[in-house]
C-alpha cells in the first residue's frame, strides 16, 4: 500500500500489507503540505509533489493483510495421559507473523511426533491456530509434537505415563491354604500415599453350586492401612478359607463399608457391595505366602502376587494360558487353582497339549460351575498318563485368576519343593519380548528352567531365543527353538554347559518374525509367554517360581514395591535381584526397606545401574536390618542418563527406562522354605 492520493478530511479505509496495525488519523486537508506525527507512515502530496507527514488526530480503522509465518507457539491439553493406546491431548499451533499478529485463515501447518500417533500431519490455520489431536501409544515415554509452517517452527512435549497392571483396588487370591498344618500369610501394601481401607472377602472349598444356591463369602477382614504401610494378615483368615478378594475402600468411606462387608454372607449381597464401594480405594499391591506339609510330610512353601484386574485380560471369552504342567514327570506334579472373578458363574474349559507332539490338544476338560469367589482345583488328568509335560490353554465367560503348582503327590518319589505360577490372559496387544531378571547354573547348588510357550490365536508357530547375559549386561550366548500354535518349550540350564558353572545372571526371550519362502512375505512373530523356575535339588531341597516381565509391563515404570522383605525371619532372608533392562539408558536407584509402619529402617543407595547390568542386594548384607525383620521394601528409579540416538538425526533420544526385580525369599531346611516372587510396577 502506498498514499498516492490527496486524503480528503474523513476516516481513511484501506489495507496495508505486511500486518501492521493502522490507527489512521480522522483530518483536515492537509494536501498542502503540511507536516505532522504520521506514525512512521509517509503521504505522498500531489499539490507539492512531495512526501508529507500528517498530523495525528482522531484514530480510524484499516484492515490489514496479515504477513507470513514468523513464530510458532505450541501448546498441549493435557500435557500427560496414560499410555493406554486410547487417550489423547490436544495440540493447538499459534502462528504469527512478524508483528505478532495472527496470520491469515488457510495457512498450512505441518505437524510431526516421534511418539504417538496424529489425527493429521497437515491442516490449516483458523484465527491464527491450527489444531491436530494426539493419541497416546502403549509405549510409555515422551512425545516431542512439532509443528512448522514456513520457516517458523514450535515444539511442545506430553508425557505418556506408565500404567500399572499388577496392583488396583481390587485383586483376587485364588489359593489359600489355612489347615491340616497349612499356614497362609497375606501381606497387603498400600501403593499409595494415602491412607486407604483394606477389605478381605474370603470363600470356603469349591461348592459346584452357582447362585443363589451357592455358599457366598464365609467371612470378612477389615483394617486401616496408611500411605505405603503394610498389612499382615494371619490370624484375621478363617480356617475354612480357599480363595479370596482384596479390595480398597476410601478412607471415609471404611467403616460404613466394613460394617456391610460383615453382613454380606450371601452372593447377592457380595456383589450390591461391590457395586457400591470397588474401586474407591488406593491402589493395593499383595503377596501371598503359602507353607505346609505336602504328600511326604515334607515342608513346602511358595508365594505369588494378588492378580489385579488389569491381568484378568479381556472377554468374554476369556482366555489363559499356562506354559508347563506336568504328570509324573520326573517325579512332578501339576495342580492348577482357577478362582471365578467374575459376578456371575461359569464354566471352564481346559485344554491339554503336549510338548513336543503335533500343535493339537492332546485331552479337554470342562468344569460345569464355578461360583463367583470360589476356587476349584484341577490335577493333570490321569487320562494323560505317566511321564506327560505339557501346556494348557483355558477360557471361560468370567475372568479367571490362575495359579499353577508345582510339586509332588504321592506316588512320587520326590520328596519335592512348591513352586507356583500365574498363568497368563491373552490380551489384545500382544507381548514377543520377556526378561528373566534372575537365573542360575549350579550356583552354590542352585539351577534355573525356562518355559516358554506361543500364545497365538491363529495356526501359526514362531521361532523363540533365549538370550543370556552376565552381571555386566554382556551376551554370553542363546539358544532357539521352534514352538507350536499353543505349544511350549523348556530351556534347562543345568544342560547348557556354554554358560559354565556357579554362573548367575538375566536372559532375554524373544519372538521373531519369519520370512515365508519362496513369495518373501514376513509373518509378525507370535505372542509368547513365560515363566523362570529356580531350585535347588538334594536333600536340602529349596525351589520358588516367577513370571517373566514382559516388557509392556515394565516399560517406563519408576517405582516398585516389593511387598515382603526379611532378615533371618522364620529362617528366611531375602535375595533382591535388581535389573536395568533397557539398552539406551543408565539409572539410578535406592532400594528403601519398610517396616508395618510405613516406616524407612534401611535405604540403599542411590546406585547407579548402567544399561543391561544386574545388581544384587542381600539383606543379609544390610547391616541397619534387624535380624528378625519382617516388612516391606520399594525401590525407585531417582535419575536416568539417555544414550541412544534411534532415529538417527544426531541428537540423544528419550527411551522408556525399564527396571524390575525379583525377590528371591532364602531359606535352608528342614524342607522348602524358599519363596520367590517378581517386584509389582506401581508407577
Amino acid at each position: 500500500m502506498a498514499f498516492n492520493n490527496v486524503v480528503q478530511a474523513d476516516h481513511w479505509k484501506g489495507t496495508v500489507d505486511g500486518g501492521a496495525a493502522v490507527n489512521e488519523p480522522e483530518c483536515g486537508d492537509w494536501s498542502g503540505g503540511a507536516k505532522g506525527k504520521s506514525l512512521g507512515r509517509d503521504a505522498w502530496s500531489k499539490d507539492t509533489d512531495s512526501k508529507n507527514d500528517w498530523y495525528l488526530a482522531l484514530h480510524t480503522k484499516g484492515e490489514v493483510n496479515p504477513g507470513l509465518p514468523h513464530s510458532v507457539t505450541v501448546a498441549a491439553h493435557p500435557t500427560s495421559i496414560p499410555a493406554d493406546g486410547i487417550s489423547t491431548s490436544t495440540i493447538r499451533a499459534a502462528v504469527k507473523d512478524i508483528n505478532d499478529n495472527p496470520v491469515a485463515d488457510g495457512t498450512t501447518v505441518v505437524f510431526a511426533t516421534d511418539l504417538g500417533t496424529l489425527s493429521s500431519t497437515t491442516t490449516e490455520t483458523v484465527d491464527g491456530v491450527a489444531t491436530v489431536t494426539l493419541r497416546t501409544g502403549t509405549v510409555p515415554g515422551k512425545a516431542t509434537v512439532t509443528a512448522r509452517s514456513l520457516g517458523a517452527s514450535g515444539q511442545v512435549s506430553v508425557r505418556f505415563t506408565f500404567i500399572p497392571t499388577q496392583v488396583g483396588p481390587r485383586l483376587q487370591l485364588p489359593a489359600i491354604d489355612n489347615r491340616y498344618g497349612w499356614e497362609t500369610l497375606i501381606q497387603v501394601q498400600n501403593a499409595g500415599d494415602e491412607e486407604t481401607g483394606a477389605i478381605v472377602f474370603f470363600w470356603g472349598e469349591y461348592s459346584g453350586r452357582c447362585p443363589r444356591n451357592d455358599p457366598g463369602p464365609i467371612g470378612v477382614a477389615c483394617m486401616r492401612v496408611p500411605g505405603n504401610a503394610v498389612w499382615t494378615l494371619r490370624a484375621h483368615i478363617p480356617d475354612r478359607a480357599r480363595s479370596a478378594i482384596v479390595y480398597s475402600v476410601d478412607k471415609n468411606r471404611f467403616d460404613r463399608a466394613c460394617t456391610r462387608a460383615a453382613a454380606a454372607d450371601k452372593s447377592d449381597e457380595w456383589r450390591k457391595w461391590e457395586d457400591d464401594y470397588v474401586g474407591t480405594g488406593e491402589a493395593l499391591a499383595v503377596i501371598v505366602q503359602r507353607r505346609g506339609p505336602n504328600d511326604h510330610d515334607t515342608l513346602v512353601s511358595s508365594a505369588y502376587p494378588g492378580i489385579s484386574e488389569g491381568m484378568e485380560g479381556s472377554g468374554p471369552p476369556y482366555q489363559y494360558f499356562a506354559p508347563y504342567a506336568m504328570r509324573q514327570y520326573y517325579h512332578l506334579d501339576t495342580e492348577m487353582i482357577i478362582q471365578n472373578s467374575g459376578q456371575r458363574c461359569t464354566s471352564v474349559w481346559l485344554h491339554y497339549q503336549q510338548q513336543g507332539e503335533s500343535c493339537q490338544f492332546s485331552h479337554a476338560e470342562h468344569i460345569e460351575q464355578l461360583a463367583p469367589g470360589e476356587s476349584i482345583r484341577k490335577r493333570v488328568p490321569e487320562v494323560l498318563g505317566p511321564g506327560w509335560l505339557g501346556s494348557v490353554f483355558v477360557t471361560a465367560n468370567e475372568a479367571l485368576g490362575i495359579l499353577m503348582d508345582q510339586t509332588s503327590f504321592l506316588p512320587s518319589e520326590d520328596r519335592g519343593v512348591l513352586l507356583t505360577y500365574r498363568a497368563r490372559p491373552y490380551q489384545l496387544t500382544t507381548d514377543t519380548l520377556f526378561y528373566a531378571d534372575l537365573v542360575f547354573r549350579e550356583l552354590s547348588g542352585w539351577g534355573a528352567s525356562i518355559q516358554v510357550q506361543n500364545l497365538t490365536q491363529e495356526s501359526l508357530p514362531t521361532f523363540v531365543t533365549v538370550e543370556f547375559f552376565d552381571h555386566s549386561g554382556d551376551s554370553i550366548l542363546f539358544l532357539g527353538d521352534w514352538l507350536c500354535p499353543g505349544g511350549g518349550a523348556t530351556f534347562y540350564l543345568p544342560a547348557i554347559a556354554g554358560l559354565g558353572v556357579e554362573y548367575a545372571g538375566a536372559a532375554v526371550i524373544q519372538s521373531h518374525p519369519q520370512v515365508g519362502y519362496p513369495g518373501g512375505e514376513e509373518t509378525a512373530g507370535q505372542p509368547i509367554f513365560a515363566v523362570v523356575d529356580l531350585k535347588k535339588a538334594g536333600m536340602d531341597a529349596q525351589g520358588g517360581s516367577y513370571n517373566a516381565y514382559a516388557e509392556s509391563e515394565m516399560m517406563g515404570a519408576s517405582a516398585i514395591v516389593l511387598p515382603f522383605l526379611a532378615r533371618d525371619y522364620q529362617g528366611v532372608t531375602s535375595l533382591i535381584a535388581v535389573r536395568n533392562n533397557s539398552n539406551c539408558n543408565d539409572i539410578k536407584l535406592k532400594l528403601e526397606v519398610r517396616d508395618e509402619t510405613g516406616a524407612v529402617v534401611s535405604s540403599v543407595g542411590n546406585f547407579w545401574l548402567r544399561a543391561g547390568h544386574l545388581k544384587l542386594i542381600d539383606l543379609a548384607s544390610v547391616g541397619s536390618v534387624v535380624s528378625g525383620f519382617a516388612g516391606a521394601g520399594i525401590a525407585e528409579v531417582t535419575d536416568g542418563r539417555q544414550l541412544c540416538d534411534t532415529d538417527g538425526d544426531g541428537d540423544v533420544d528419550q527411551q522408556p527406562i525399564m527396571p524390575s526385580v525379583v525377590v528371591v525369599n532364602k531359606g535352608s531346611g528342614p524342607g522348602d522354605v524358599t519363596q520367590v516372587y517378581e517386584g509389582i510396577p506401581v508407577r
